[in-house]
């Protein structure tokens, strides 16, 4: 290819009608990546433009960490460059790495890269897979490390509070569980965090059921609130009140878990034709709920990335 070719194919990039077509047209990946050698050769001061095609390129044939050396020698060269830093932000969430991503978004707010909405909603799905990565490690203290390394307005949004206590709970560290959900609820209702509360085993059984009978008085007919005080009063072996709350939640909203509960609580109190019409029921509307999910249509994915268009 001779370089008038080359210039017109730089000409058609900082014109921000993208590389892509031109390039794909050309068919072999070894043609394009010459072609874009020979229009930077033609035109060095298009180096920014040839490399964001470069990237847009590679990361639509999936060849991401080719895209991640491309994106790091162009944020090396222009490190306020708003499109540079759009397709970091992309390619790190096509590689799931979360770190990298998290140290960026400062950078992307600071440039106004995304909308605030956009921003916010990326970074709890960042703080939410770091939770998620330092729990599976099953290591306490990288968890609390996570979450402390999360500004006070993202570990106050309800998914990432709920998150980190459901995380606290499976590695039973409830001691830490009990008084985060608990100061949480003070200041904002969850039924969330109102069920999550009725599945840890805190240090005080029969203050833990104090303090969740004390939410009746606003939400005494709310059926996550009445289930976990079933839990809670089986816990503190109070069977007749643990009965009246599950029944009560089930009279209002039934649930498969609700039903599992009761039929538990009453075969400890040897009502075994009970029980087993609980479980029974229990399944019943299991198997009524999971068929109308697969009844529901499949959700329209969006497209990952848009075509490049310089600016």
């Amino acid at each position: 290819m001779g370089a008038g070719r080359a210039h017109r194919l730089v000409l058609e990039v900082d014109a921000g009608r993208g590389a892509q077509r031109p390039l794909e047209a050309l068919g072999a990946h070894e043609r394009r990546d010459e072609y874009l050698k020979l229009a930077h050769q033609s035109m060095p001061s298009a180096d920014i433009a040839v490399g964001l095609a470069q990237a847009e390129l590679q990361i639509g044939h999936h060849q991401l960490e080719q895209a991640l050396a491309t994106l790091t020698r162009l944020h090396d060269i222009a490190p306020k460059h708003g499109y540079v830093l759009k397709l970091l932000m992309r390619l790190y969430r096509e590689l799931r790495d979360w770190e990298r991503l998290r140290n960026l978004l400062p950078e992307l707010r600071k440039r106004g890269v995304g909308s605030n909405a956009e921003l916010d909603e990326i970074e709890i799905e960042t703080h939410l897979a770091l939770l998620e990565q330092s729990a599976q490690a099953r290591d306490l203290s990288a968890l609390q490390l996570t979450w402390n390394r999360i500004a006070r307005n993202v570990r106050e949004q309800e998914r990432v509070l709920c998150s980190y206590a459901r995380h606290l709970i499976a590695l039973e560290a409830n001691a830490a569980a009990e008084p985060l959900i608990r100061d949480a609820l003070k200041n904002r209702w969850s039924e969330e965090l109102v069920y999550l509360y009725g599945t840890l085993a805190g240090p005080d059984p029969a203050r833990q059921l104090a303090n969740a009978e004390a939410w009746l008085k606003t939400q005494g007919k709310n059926p996550v609130l009445l289930l976990t005080l079933g839990r809670l009063s089986k816990r503190n072996h109070l069977w007749g009140k643990a009965r009246a709350y599950l029944e009560a939640s089930l009279g209002i909203r039934p649930r498969p878990e609700t039903y599992q509960e009761l039929g538990g609580l009453l075969e400890q109190l040897k009502d075994k034709e009970t029980a087993l019409h609980c479980y029974r029921k229990g399944m019943l509307l299991m198997a009524s709920e999971t068929a109308t999910a697969q009844a529901m249509p499949a959700p329209v994915k969006q497209a990952v990335l848009p075509r490049v268009f310089v600016t």
